[in-house]
């Protein structure tokens, strides 16, 4: 997520298109001036996230990541969120991001 400005519109259309139960999976470099704004947005609409960081071996040889160094520099990451299940959450409870 580039900018934290789509946060909430972002948050909003992943919660219109993903089943309960569904899985959002996003890679990104490190340092996307939304990114943690993005993830704390969706733990707080219940959605369970975790991040996991990128072997940088598996970014060597690909041609827009240059060298070795290049690689080392800008780590990417893993995003995984998963959209609560309806069924988790209290008896008239519906939680959802509201875009602005």
């Amino acid at each position: 997520v580039y900018s934290s400005g789509c946060v909430a519109a972002l948050a909003a259309c992943l919660s219109s298109l993903l089943r309960d139960g569904g899985t959002l999976l996003q890679a990104y470099p490190h340092g996307r001036h939304g990114q943690q704004l993005f993830r704390r947005t969706l733990e707080a609409a219940g959605w369970q996230c975790a991040e996991e960081r990128l072997e940088p071996e598996l970014l060597r040889s690909c041609a827009h990541q240059g060298d070795a160094e290049e690689v080392a520099a800008h780590p990417f990451f893993v995003l995984r969120a998963v959209r609560p299940a309806r069924d988790t959450l209290r008896s008239g409870e519906e939680r959802t991001v509201e875009s602005r």
